[in-house]
């Protein structure tokens, strides 16, 4: 095994700031914010000054050494990594979540870690500089999906990869936990509690299920989450006298699908309570016999009665609630109650939580 190869630029102040016009960026100061002007402008402008150095270090020994990566990563050196990292998967693009609460909004995708396929490197690490005075026009005119005026790292990151090259479907959010040290050597040891299980290096929680029989306030509840918590219930939503149920359109489909295969309908299942433990017994459908993934979709007993758009819905479906942008949503749908398995199962992510309502609404 050869050893690391180990390319390193050093600069002054002085040569930093003939490369970047600071003037020119503080006058994109973002509003409101708690940032400091001009000192937090001026290291973000550091920052991305630096990746895109490293950037064009990379770009420079390959043409010197006439070879290509295929898998780059980009690692912060003054943090404490919590857990192993392996760079060596067949995930496209791999970044951390937020490790902070967005609130209402979630404009935003974390600025401080990268690894994946090149191609997708060199759009996070190289084209921050060149996109900004598209990014700023971008915002003027799409301010329902901004949180700032002016220029704002996270911001910028969700414009390049899923506004601008729309790879929101490539972007898999992991939980990979670093802490900050400062020049003081102070540790930011509360870097990663927004993450739960600081030391798995597992994919975050990306939402939760309503589950509950019909008028049991599940529309209720679900309206709560989006309007009272910030939650998103994407996609195309179902509507009963111009009341919005937020059950997506598609996931109902997907499963009525599932439903129609096996030759029964939502109302012809039972559920009842199981004698022996806390679960439940469905009668009438059985999830193991239905199929939620390309590889078993030939081979599960009923196989031969799909056609060949048994999976338009479930794809329409998995593009919204796996967009990032969307995150963290609420899935509801009455048929969850007995389908939720195989919902489980092709979801980026785990849910973080499985809501289940018995409230009769009369």
């Amino acid at each position: 095994q050869k050893d690391p190869v180990c390319e390193l630029i050093l600069e002054t102040e002085e040569e930093f700031q003939r490369h970047r016009n600071l003037t020119f960026f503080r006058s994109l100061f973002p509003r409101p914010t708690s940032w400091l002007y001009p000192i937090s402008m001026d290291n973000m402008i550091r920052q991305w000054h630096s990746i895109d150095t490293g950037w064009k270090l990379l770009t420079s020994y390959e043409n010197k050494m006439l070879k290509r990566y295929e898998r780059v990563g980009f690692f912060r050196l003054d943090v404490i990594y919590m857990h192993p990292i392996n760079i060596l998967t067949n995930e496209s693009a791999v970044i951390p979540p937020l490790m902070f609460s967005q609130g209402f909004k979630n404009n935003f995708l974390n600025d401080r870690l990268f690894y994946g396929d090149r191609d997708i490197g060199a759009i996070w690490a190289s084209e921050r500089f060149d996109s900004v005075d598209e990014f700023i026009s971008w915002k003027m005119s799409n301010k329902d999906k901004v949180t700032f005026s002016g220029l704002h790292s996270e911001e910028m990151l969700r414009f390049l990869l899923i506004e601008k090259h729309r790879l929101s479907a490539n972007i898999t959010l992991r939980n990979i936990c670093f802490q900050r040290v400062r020049t003081t050597g102070k540790v930011l040891t509360s870097d990663c509690d927004i993450f739960g299980n600081r030391k798995s290096g597992d994919e975050p929680a990306r939402g939760l299920f309503v589950l509950g029989s019909p008028d049991s306030a599940t529309s209720f509840l679900t309206s709560l989450l989006v309007h009272g918590l910030g939650y998103k219930s994407p996609g195309e939503l179902a509507f009963a006298n111009d009341t919005t149920l937020y059950e997506n359109t598609d996931v109902s489909s997907q499963n009525n699908i599932w439903l129609k295969e096996q030759g029964t309908t939502w109302d012809e299942i039972l559920l009842r309570p199981s004698p022996i433990n806390s679960s439940n017994i469905t009668e009438g459908f059985m999830p193991e016999l239905s199929c939620a993934t390309n590889a078993c979709l030939s081979s599960t007993p009923v196989s031969q009665s799909r056609e060949a758009q048994y999976f338009m819905h479930r794809d329409k479906a998995l593009s919204a609630y796996n967009d990032p942008s969307n995150f963290p949503w609420v899935m509801m749908e009455p048929l969850l109650c007995f389908i939720l398995k195989l919902w489980i199962k092709i979801l980026s992510g785990a849910p973080s939580a499985v809501i289940y309502t018995s409230i009769k609404i009369h």
